[in-house]
């Protein structure tokens, strides 16, 4: 809360920092303070219900704090590019189909650590089991990932704050298996970059709720089971991810 030239009267503020005219307080908690030319002291609940009408208690939100923070939620990811039944990998003796692989829900995670109001950093992980359609019978998919990110918000003097992320990630898919011509699993590993939009809404300092939507650019270039070594000509596996989740701030 910010009153320029304020010399009496009555302030209210939330863990924070409050500039009142004639200098900054500093709190670690919700206080009610009366303004005066001399100093700034606390009132009692009883004073500030004759200063102030209880229908009318002004404007009230809640900003989540700064530091670690800790998250978990629900996740819904999608894996396009060449993952459409039609590219292939070659090894020494066969070709292999890459296979269409379907949406599912999975789980994910992440801790970070928020350095001011805009600026946090962030570490994620994701697992999602699939089914891959184009090798003959169904094969069941286990996607995981682990993306290095950095975030910045917007609107940071509102509750409800949207967001910009953006990183890197590391990623592998195991195709159980998923030969076309012979036994055994197919393991795609590579890298790519992350690029998503979210909005988290602050329920009280500690705890918020949201939902992100992140574009994945990913390119496999390592494949085991056919081809079984780095990759000529790296396999796209584009995709984006939904995630809805609660975060918890120390």
């Amino acid at each position: 809360t910010h009153a320029d030239g304020l010399l009496s009267g009555t302030i209210v503020v939330s863990e924070g920092r409050a500039t009142i005219g004639i200098g900054m307080i500093d709190v670690e908690s919700s206080e009610t303070y009366r303004i005066s030319e001399e100093n700034v002291y606390r009132i009692s609940e009883e004073d500030l219900k004759k200063i102030v009408k209880r229908d009318d208690p002004g404007p009230s939100f809640v900003l989540p704090k700064q530091g670690f923070y800790f998250g978990f939620g629900s996740t819904y990811t999608a894996i396009r590019g060449d993952f459409n039944g039609e590219s292939t990998v070659s090894g020494p003796n066969n070709t292999n189909i890459v296979p269409n692989i379907d949406n599912a829900n999975g789980l994910g995670a992440f801790v970070g650590y928020k350095f001011d109001p805009e600026w946090s950093l962030e570490v994620s992980s994701l697992t999602s089991n699939h089914q891959a359609n184009g090798l003959g019978n169904n094969k069941d998919v286990h996607y995981k990932f682990v993306s290095y990110d950095i975030k910045y918000n917007f609107m940071i003097h509102s509750s409800k704050q949207p967001y910009l992320l953006m990183g890197v990630g590391l990623h592998e898919m195991l195709i159980e298996e998923g030969k076309n011509s012979a036994t055994g699993d197919v393991t795609f590993g590579g890298t790519g970059f992350n690029l998503g939009i979210g909005v988290e809404h602050a329920t009280t300092p500690q705890i918020s709720i949201g939902a992100r939507l992140t574009y994945r650019r990913v390119d496999y270039d390592k494949e085991i089971g056919v081809h079984s070594g780095p990759l000529g000509t790296p396999i796209n596996g584009n995709g984006l991810g939904l995630l809805l989740a609660a975060t918890y701030y120390f």
